[in-house]
């Protein structure tokens, strides 16, 4: 593992804190169409920026981790980075980009000009939180995004503002927070088996769980509260009987945003768990 971090190494921190930031100063901005400016350069810079990481990380075949602030295990707040993770970030940036300009007439048309700057922050406070679980290599991160993102996806649902969208942001927010609630449960249970917030100690103490035949039934109950909040948050069937209402009621935009990217950014996580927490073998 780097334990030097240079410039290239702040990028993962520098495209979370960035999409953040510009959701908070977005309703400063005039009009909905500099929202809209802003969010373009935004995404195109991380964009790039993801792209130089892929390319850095690639050719000196390497895997980092980045802590954020100054707490270490058990509660620290960790990125990792590696070449699967700055790919994902590269494809999330591209399609966003690229989903965003072809809607943005549609945008400006189907949303009442006050509003659009609030459509904006949510598409910035989506982003930063799909790169958060893309990168992240902690629980807490982990499942702070996971709200952040469903709450910004009911936002984009309701962005039109009429009944159908209303019945279907109701819908969705209902099967969101389930899904959230069977994985905080099951981080609950499992942060009190381990003790540990950070994927790697988790996946040491769990190893060491199962060599010892120790919280064999426990974990069982973790892993299934875990993937299926994860499955109804993605949609994965049967949980997937909320979403033609929601998109259906939403713009097209929001629609490509949502099934293209925030569903899949549910499973990365799940699959960032399956190899990074619990292993194939357990």
């Amino acid at each position: 593992m780097e334990h030097h971090v240079n410039l290239v190494h702040n990028i993962p921190f520098f495209s979370v804190f960035f999409a953040m930031f510009c959701g908070i100063i977005t309703p400063l901005l005039k009009s909905g169409r500099a929202a809209r400016h802003l969010h373009g350069f935004m995404v195109g810079l991380v964009g790039i920026l993801s792209a130089v990481l892929l390319a850095n990380v690639v050719k000196n075949q390497e895997a980092y981790t980045f802590m954020m602030g100054h707490f270490p295990a058990p509660w620290g707040n960790e990125l990792r980075i590696g070449p699967l993770e700055a790919l994902l970030a590269v494809m999330v940036s591209v399609v966003m980009f690229l989903t965003i300009t072809a809607g943005s007439r549609q945008i400006f048309e189907e949303i009442v000009p006050e509003k659009q700057k609030f459509y904006f922050i949510m598409l910035n406070a989506t982003y930063g939180a799909m790169l958060a679980m893309t990168y992240t290599n902690d629980m807490f991160t982990g499942y702070v995004f996971i709200e952040i993102l469903t709450i910004a996806s009911c936002t984009l649902i309701l962005a039109r503002g009429t009944k159908q969208a209303i019945v279907g942001t109701t819908h969705y927010l209902v099967f969101g927070c389930m899904g959230s609630g069977l994985f905080l449960l099951g981080v609950c249970i499992l942060y009190g088996i381990t003790g540990q917030l950070l994927f790697p100690q988790m996946k040491e103490t769990i190893a060491m769980l199962m060599e010892t035949g120790q919280y064999h039934f426990p974990l069982m109950i973790v892993v299934s509260l875990m993937f299926m909040g994860l499955g109804i948050k993605s949609g994965l069937f049967p949980f997937h009987s909320a979403l033609p209402t929601a998109y259906g009621s939403t713009m097209t935009t929001s629609n490509g945003i949502l099934s293209g990217l925030v569903l899949k950014a549910y499973i990365i996580l799940a699959i960032k768990l399956v190899f990074e927490v619990f292993t194939i073998e357990t």
